[in-house]
């Protein structure tokens, strides 16, 4: 599926949620890259949609958000695997039952 419109949905998904992420965190870019011993360059290249984060990457940051937000670090992967993948599923059922009323209407 690469280059597919999924996983352009997936990317904004998580596009959202990490943007989320860092907002609900307090915490900078250059921080987060800085304590995720990843670049600065990678966390813009995530938060703008342009690549998806590894899942080591994801679990790194997970750990970062975790310590600000006083939460569980493993709950936070399992809610940005889930959050992206779950509301790409939705939005694909959307598609489909909006196509199927629309053909019965014809």
């Amino acid at each position: 599926m690469f280059g597919s419109s999924g996983e352009a949905q997936m990317r904004d998904l998580m596009e959202i949620w990490l943007e989320g992420q860092i907002v609900k965190s307090n915490i900078s870019h250059y921080e987060l890259a800085k304590k995720c011993g990843i670049s600065a360059t990678s966390i813009s290249k995530w938060t703008n949609g342009v690549v998806y984060p590894k899942v080591i990457h994801l679990v790194a940051m997970c750990e970062v958000f975790a310590m600000y937000q006083d939460r569980n670090p493993r709950q936070l992967v399992f809610e940005a695997l889930m959050n992206t993948s779950e509301m790409n599923n939705a939005q694909n059922r959307w598609k489909k039952r909006n196509a199927k009323q629309e053909a019965s209407k014809q």
